[in-house]
């Protein structure tokens, strides 16, 4: 994370590392109105997941571990980086893209037989 100033640009120094080791594939960001919840997409042993941290918003440092919010079960997976979506936060709704990949299979009655 790195702070936003105006009159320059922030240097490598200023950054402020976030430690999320929640496995290899972090992304899409999303922080509550008042700083102090950031919520992201992991990766860990299975497709995407939600995750939540609670931070200082004077410091910008984590205060804790990160929580696991979602983890889709079954055949529902969320859409990670191909989701135009990502994650979105209004209020107190969190907003995500999810797919659920079953299978079927349709059978059809057809009028004349096909050879």
């Amino acid at each position: 994370m790195a702070p936003y100033r105006e009159d320059r640009v922030v240097t490598e120094s200023e950054w402020i590392p976030l430690g999320l080791n929640v496995g290899s594939s972090i992304g899409f960001f999303a922080w509550t109105g008042d700083s102090k919840r950031l919520f992201f997409l992991g990766a860990t042993d299975r497709p995407y997941s939600i995750f939540t941290v609670p931070f200082d918003p004077v410091t910008g440092k984590s205060i804790g571990q990160p929580a696991l919010v979602i983890n889709p079960e079954g055949s529902q997976h969320i859409v990670g980086d191909r989701a135009l979506i990502g994650l979105t936060l209004i209020g107190d709704r969190l907003y995500f893209s999810i797919v659920d990949s079953h299978a079927n299979i349709g059978i059809a009655e057809m009028e004349t037989p096909v050879k």
